[in-house]
């Protein structure tokens, strides 16, 4: 299915175009400009829930509450909260993937918002199966589901054009002026109501 690049304006789609001689030049496929749209028929998106739930299949349930990682060599030494008491393993890697604060890392956390909308009934040239698209640099981010779950948009980002960009904010509450942002963007951008 691939990926869609959805470019905002002249200057991004310039950006895109540029980036396709780099491509080529460098051996690699280039997207394909269908009606002002980038489709990179080659590249795909993750699932990023459907990979931690995989990643906790493969834990012991034991050992899936990290308490610290040290660096220790040419590997790291892991420190376990366990119903027994702390418990330390060696690991050649370590990933850390997660969506909030992590203390003593250069990692800032910012307020996500998505929205999704009811099952749509219309064609697009980007509609496809599970057709994800990012625009603006990638600052709005989305996906439109498969005919089979109802042919859904769900659309994300657009914190950039928020004074802060929301950085350091952990309220759940939704912001209003993103919901309306995201409204309007996913009207604009797939001519959708």
């Amino acid at each position: 299915s691939g990926y869609r690049v959805i470019p905002c304006n002249d200057q991004e789609r310039d950006e895109l175009r540029e980036s396709n001689k780099l491509l080529i030049k460098h051996g690699f496929r280039p997207m394909e400009e269908i009606d002002g749209v980038f489709l990179c028929p080659y590249s795909s998106y993750g699932n990023p829930i459907a990979f931690a739930y995989q990643l906790a299949l493969e834990v012991e349930p034991e050992y899936s509450k990290v308490t610290k990682v040290k660096r220790d060599g040419s590997g790291y030494i892991v420190t376990h909260a366990t119903p027994d008491g702390y418990k330390k393993t060696k690991h050649d890697a370590v990933v850390m993937a997660n969506n909030a604060w992590i203390d003593h890392t250069n990692i800032e956390p910012f307020k996500g918002q998505i929205i999704v909308s009811k099952p749509l009934d219309f064609t697009h040239p980007l509609h496809g199966e599970n057709m994800a698209f990012a625009s603006e640099q990638g600052s709005i981010y989305g996906q439109i589901t498969s005919p089979i779950h109802g042919s859904r948009l769900l659309i994300g980002g657009w914190r950039n054009h928020i004074e802060g960009k929301e950085a350091n904010t952990f309220s759940f509450t939704p912001n209003p002026e993103v919901t309306q942002g995201l409204i309007k963007t996913a009207r604009d951008l797939l001519d959708i109501d």
